[in-house]
């Protein structure tokens, strides 16, 4: 059978730590997008990012995660080094934003005119909705 390149190797990882890609991602300090093109194989992993997994995991083989002929740790690690491991990419969850509270008749805020000049005339103005309408209104002359 043959052996797994780096990509491959970073799959064996994030599965035996359970790491979604975005905690990957977000925990080692690369765009998501990076690590789903890793994972597909469109791109190869960049030594930036292999430095960024052995930093995050200083525990991991640098040889192993590279060429992968040795083991997969420095030196043989128990349960409690596991759980630290997987610590490390437990996903944080962002702070709700508290919410403003909906009155039931909003009063309407009035929107500041830019200043015009004599010489400019409102040629239309459109005005664009949550649901993704539109309207078009122009002057009447």
């Amino acid at each position: 059978m043959k052996e797994p390149n780096t990509e491959g190797r970073i799959k064996l990882l994030m599965e035996r730590f359970e790491i979604s890609p975005s905690s990957l991602a977000d925990t080692i300090g690369i765009k998501r997008a990076a690590v789903s093109h890793l994972l597909s194989g469109r791109n190869k992993a960049s030594l930036d990012v292999v430095q960024k997994i052995l930093t995050t995991i200083p525990e991991l083989n640098p040889t192993w995660l590279i060429f992968g002929n040795t083991n997969m740790f420095v030196h043989p690690i128990n349960q409690d080094d596991e759980q630290l491991i997987t610590e490390r990419f437990v996903e944080k969850k962002k702070p709700e934003l508290e919410q403003p509270s909906l009155q039931e008749n909003p009063t309407p805020t009035p929107i500041p005119l830019p200043p015009t000049s004599p010489d400019k005339k409102v040629e239309r103005i459109v005005i664009f909705y949550d649901d993704k309408t539109f309207e078009t209104y122009s002057p009447s002359n």
